[in-house]
C-alpha cells in the first residue's frame, strides 16, 4: 500500500504505519477499512452484522461519524447487533433507529440471561432521575424497592429544581429574558 510515493506496509523499511500511528489510530483505520469493505458488498441486505464496542477510544468527531455509518448500515442489512458498554452511544443509536430493541446481559446464579433494558431510564441524570424515583415511590410505596434514604435524598433537589424553573419562567414572562445569579 502506498500513500503518495511512500510504501506504508507494516513490513516496509521506509515509513510504516506500525511506527507512525497510535494504537487508537490503527484501530480506527482498520475499522474504516472494514466499513469500506461492507459498503462494497452487494449482498448486504442478506447479511447479519455484529459490532462489538466499535467506538472504544474514538474522539467525538469519529464517534459521530461512526454512529452515522452504523445507522445507515443497520437500515440496510438483514440483522444488526451492536454491543457496547457506552450507554450514551446506545441511546444515540436508538434515537436514530426507533425500532431498535435494547437488551442487557445479566449474570444469574448459574449462567447469564438476556433481558429487555430501558435505556431511556438508565441514562436519566440529575433531577429527572430523582423525579422518576419519587414517582415510583408515590405510585408503589414500599413495593417500589427504593430505600427510604434514597427517597428522602431526592425530595430537596426536586423541590429546588421546580422552584428554580418556576422563577425562570416567571422572570421570562415578566421581562422577556432571565438572568439567574448564583452565590
Amino acid at each position: 500500500m502506498k500513500i503518495g510515493s511512500h510504501d506504508i506496509r507494516s513490513d516496509s523499511t521506509s515509513k510504516s504505519l506500525r511506527h507512525t500511528l497510535s494504537e487508537g489510530e490503527k484501530n480506527c483505520l482498520a475499522f474504516a477499512f472494514f466499513l469500506a469493505r461492507l459498503d462494497l458488498r452487494e449482498d448486504i441486505e442478506q447479511r447479519s452484522i455484529v459490532f462489538d464496542d466499535p467506538i472504544s477510544s474514538l474522539d467525538n468527531n469519529r464517534r459521530g461519524a461512526t454512529l452515522n455509518m452504523l445507522t445507515r448500515l443497520a437500515k440496510t442489512c438483514k440483522q444488526f447487533v451492536l454491543l457496547s458498554h457506552d450507554m450514551k452511544f446506545i441511546k444515540d443509536f436508538k434515537t436514530k433507529i426507533a425500532e431498535t430493541q435494547v437488551l442487557k446481559i445479566v449474570k444469574t446464579k448459574d449462567s447469564s440471561q438476556i433481558i429487555p433494558f430501558d435505556i431511556e431510564r438508565a441514562t436519566l441524570t440529575g433531577i429527572f432521575k430523582d423525579i422518576m424515583l419519587l414517582k415510583e415511590f408515590a405510585d408503589k410505596g414500599e413495593l417500589s424497592n427504593h430505600k427510604p434514604r434514597d427517597v428522602v435524598r431526592c425530595i430537596r433537589p426536586v423541590l429546588e429544581g421546580f422552584i428554580r424553573l418556576n422563577i425562570i419562567y416567571i422572570l421570562t414572562k415578566v421581562s422577556g429574558s432571565a438572568i439567574l445569579l448564583r452565590k
